[in-house]
């Protein structure tokens, strides 16, 4: 921001409404040359926000055509989408049927367990780390996580006084998270309705319940493994199979053993039963072609009329993930991101040098064993070129 060259700015209170670009030429191709960009009332309710810090002086309301070079899409799984659904109402090139499609959620289903012992929630760590080990097969994982009260409350079900009843024990309170490993389905989407707005359509298929369901019955089994007295889920189902049940009265579990209960009677019934999710991601897919992608494996919008790149219109975020990654998509994000700015700085389509460097360990690797050269046991090294003999 300091480099009076070429400094970074950052604009905010704006919001990107449509891409621009070039004419088609005689070979149909085309060139990203800016955006057009909508000016918003600055946020100013907590007054900790630095309005106007370009000193552009634009009036809210007002819309603006801003030209680049390079356009690099970075606004998320949601952003990215609303902005190449939009521009494709007026540009053939990005008219691509597949934007939007595949939407990935990572629907998590938060426990709470009530132990004897006080934990207090407040002190420590929050949310911080995951256990991968059912990530593959069957396909979810355990994910650390706390809240304040307020969060707490959200999860318990039954009346007001059963909410109460329960909070009050906050302090004696614990939670953890089974977070599904979702499967890609077209019906998922991120579209746009007749106004403009986004509208989000996902529905769990049938198989997913069925992992989801075993990953909720094993956390049941951990909490209660873990010191649980009671082990609280948000869902007013009757997941205990009890005749004349009523929705209304909050149902605690306190035995293990009704984890097989819960397993095999929890349905995910909409407004019967509460999911979060915070790691959409998969609605632009990279992929080989404009058929079955958004963009190419160079990171490039596809041209779907030319059936090319858009040599200069870029996509930097999870929408491009073709699939769940299976885990919190941050670490991968951070890599992409990395990886992409240092090709995009020396040249997107030259090909990368390879170089690996000496890797030293204790602990045993993992699959095969990589072929070594002469040396300590525990050190492989790697040709400074070339390929991974791996």
């Amino acid at each position: 921001m300091e480099n009076p060259e070429n400094p970074l700015s950052v604009i905010p209170d704006v919001a990107v409404q449509e891409l621009l670009f070039t004419d088609a030429g005689p070979d149909v191709s085309v060139r990203a040359v800016g955006a057009r960009l909508l000016v918003n009332e600055p946020w100013t309710e907590h007054g900790n926000t630095v309005v106007d810090p370009c000193g552009l002086k634009i009036p809210p309301g007002t819309s603006v055509m801003i030209q680049a070079d390079n356009i690099i899409l970075s606004a998320g799984t949601i952003g990215s989408t609303r902005i190449l659904l939009n521009t494709a109402k007026t540009q053939p090139a990005v008219r691509n049927d597949r934007i939007g499609k595949g939407l990935i959620m990572h629907p998590s289903f938060p426990l709470i367990g009530v132990f004897a012992d006080r934990i207090n929630l407040l002190e420590g760590l929050d949310s911080a780390t995951f256990l991968e080990a059912f990530g593959v097969t069957p396909g979810f994982i355990f994910e650390t996580m706390a809240g304040l009260p307020a969060y707490g409350a959200v999860l318990i079900p039954g009346s007001g006084m059963d909410v109460y009843n329960q909070i009050t024990k906050f302090n004696n309170s614990a939670g953890f998270g089974v977070m599904l490993v979702d499967t890609p389905s077209d019906s998922n989407t991120v579209e746009l309705d007749g106004t403009g707005k986004v509208v989000l359509n996902y529905t769990l298929s049938e198989p997913d319940k069925r992992r989801f369901a075993v990953g909720v019955g094993t956390a049941i089994r951990m909490m209660f493994l873990a010191g649980a007295t009671k082990v609280l889920i948000p869902t007013n189902e009757n997941v205990l199979g009890q005749e004349g049940f009523d929705p209304m009265v909050g149902v605690a579990l306190t035995s293990i053993d009704q984890a097989d209960l819960v397993e095999k009677n929890l349905k995910f019934l909409p407004n019967r039963t509460l999911l979060t999710s915070a790691h959409l991601q998969a609605t632009n897919k990279m992929g080989k072609s404009p058929t079955s992608s958004v963009a190419s494996t160079n990171q490039r919008i596809w041209n779907c009329v030319t059936g090319g790149e858009i040599p200069n219109l870029y996509l930097m975020d999870s929408s491009m993930f073709p699939t769940s990654v299976g885990a919190n998509p941050m670490q991968s994000l951070y890599s992409f991101a990395k990886i992409f700015s240092e090709r995009l700085l020396k040249g997107m389509d030259a090909p990368a040098p390879l170089s690996f460097h000496s890797v030293q360990t204790d602990k045993a690797a993992r699959g095969p064993a990589p072929r070594r050269a002469a040396g300590p046991m525990n050190e492989t090294k790697f040709p400074q070129t070339g390929h991974d003999p791996r």
